[in-house]
């Protein structure tokens, strides 16, 4: 294959080149090599991809979105939609999850309206043995109101114990949700 005129060709001649290099220079070549793969075929493939907030195409309806190591932005469309936050770093405070932010979050009882979403924290809590109250719940879950939007806090071992800091896990953006009390009683929040 001719590489010369493309973006594959500097790359081409730096592995040729490796070839007759010694230990250190390989060293080097390799690093070099990574970084000119990177800057010169993966970015330009995924080129804008991440530049913006793009829902995914809603397919089934129920959708179950999974929470990752970065912030990340979540569109479940139409729906009952759920967030399954799991635990990827038992010591880091949010379980190794990023701060995400949910754009399309829809505020309902989930028994009575077939497009309410939920937020599965189940795996975080560390030492929960409560009934899904907003009383059991609130040492572990705070809910504020921040610029239009609300966000929600955990402490994965409550606010009594010491192992856990509160963290940002979640914000619902342009949701009104005035108490831990409303995502309670609605069983949006999976414990």
């Amino acid at each position: 294959t001719n590489t010369n005129g493309g973006a594959l060709g500097p790359l081409t001649e730096l592995v040729n080149q490796l070839n007759t290099a010694g230990v250190d220079e390989l060293t080097q070549g390799l690093s070099g090599l990574l970084d000119g793969l990177l800057e010169q075929v993966v970015e330009p493939l995924v080129g804008g991809i991440f530049d913006t907030d793009r829902p995914l195409p809603d397919m089934a309806g129920d959708d179950v979105m999974v929470s990752g190591t970065t912030d990340e932005t979540f569109f479940g469309g139409e729906g009952s939609d759920t967030l399954i936050f799991k635990v990827l770093n038992a010591a880091d405070d949010a379980g190794g999850n990023g701060s995400d932010t949910w754009r399309d979050f829809e505020l309902g009882d989930t028994t009575l309206n077939q497009n309410a979403d939920k937020i599965d924290i189940s795996e975080l809590l560390v030492g929960y043995s409560g009934d899904g109250s907003a009383e059991s719940l609130a040492g572990y879950v705070t809910v504020a109101q921040v610029d239009g939007d609300t966000v929600l806090t955990i402490d994965r071992d409550g606010a009594d114990a010491t192992t856990y800091a509160p963290t940002e896990l979640l914000t619902l953006t342009n949701v009104y949700v005035d108490s831990l009390g409303t995502l309670s009683e609605n069983n949006q929040l999976v414990f």
